[in-house]
């Protein structure tokens, strides 16, 4: 080896490990301020998610349309009702003055308002495991009538779900439409 090879090697140790050394101290020096530096603190806004109760009863008329082999009539009633519970209220009426399955209930319905229309979704509680005795006609009566009975009440378009779930099938025979439009 040579003296002048010899020399450039130290020279290039020599540079090298100052250059590790500041390299660890910059990696210190920014653990450091890292560590250091305040944490925000993060403080968390309530929210209120719950739905205002509307408890004031109205006195109020609707109309309900019972169809029975596609022969509609119509009835007005009278109720005292909350307005959150409105669309229930309407169905449970139509329901008490038609012929339906003790297994077919409506359990709720709500009204909600989208590109200024008025949508309901009605979800009824249909007993699967009990062998349901109906017709296609009675079932098209029923699920004309409530149809029949929300236009009447100002609803453009619903949809019915059963059990809480979309269904592809109403109680036994006629298929559903799934989702709104």
């Amino acid at each position: 080896m040579t003296k002048e090879y010899s020399l450039k090697k130290k020279n290039h140790n020599w540079q090298t490990s100052l250059l590790v050394v500041l390299a660890l101290l910059l990696i210190a020096a920014a653990a450091l301020l890292f560590s250091l530096s305040k944490k925000p603190n993060l403080q968390f806004k309530q929210v209120d998610l719950s739905v205002e109760n509307n408890t004031q009863n109205v006195t109020t008329s609707f109309t309900i349309a019972i169809l029975n082999n596609n022969v509609v009539s119509t009835r007005i009633i009278n109720k005292n009702i909350q307005e959150n519970d409105k669309y229930l209220v309407i169905l449970n009426s139509l329901k008490e003055n038609m012929d339906w399955p003790a297994a077919v209930m409506v359990d709720g319905a709500i009204g909600l308002e989208h590109k200024q229309k008025r949508y309901a979704i009605v979800n009824m509680a249909i007993d699967r495991n009990q062998d349901i005795e109906i017709s296609v006609s009675q079932e098209r009566d029923i699920l004309n009538s409530i149809g029949q009975t929300l236009k009447l009440n100002g609803v453009d378009d619903f949809r019915v779900l059963i059990n809480g779930k979309e269904s592809s099938v109403f109680i036994k025979h006629l298929s559903l439409k799934i989702g709104l439009d």
